[in-house]
């Protein structure tokens, strides 16, 4: 599914932006629980220097290559449609 005209805000809200894709239909690999959890690791540690309660490596690791198969699926299947269709300059 190639996704086009979806406006996003600046934010490093991962489940607000998961939230924007469902609402075009675009199911994640992962859950949002799974997203709040990374969260932390885009907003605090860039800009506070609050405690928080990190999640294993394990289950990041495991979060984070969910998504890059999925992103990289979304790409290949983006690009196979331009490939075969021609650019869509609408």
């Amino acid at each position: 599914m190639f996704l086009q005209q979806i406006e996003f805000e600046r934010t490093h809200d991962l489940v607000k932006l998961a939230r924007l894709l469902a609402n075009r239909g675009v199911t994640l690999p992962v859950t949002e629980s799974q997203l709040r959890r990374l969260n932390p690791f885009a907003v605090a540690f860039r800009y506070d220097d609050l405690e928080i309660t990190l999640a294993s490596d394990d289950d990041l690791t495991s979060v984070v290559a969910r998504m890059c198969h999925w992103a990289k699926e979304q790409i290949s299947a983006a690009t196979e449609c331009e490939e075969s269709d021609g650019p869509d300059y609408h």
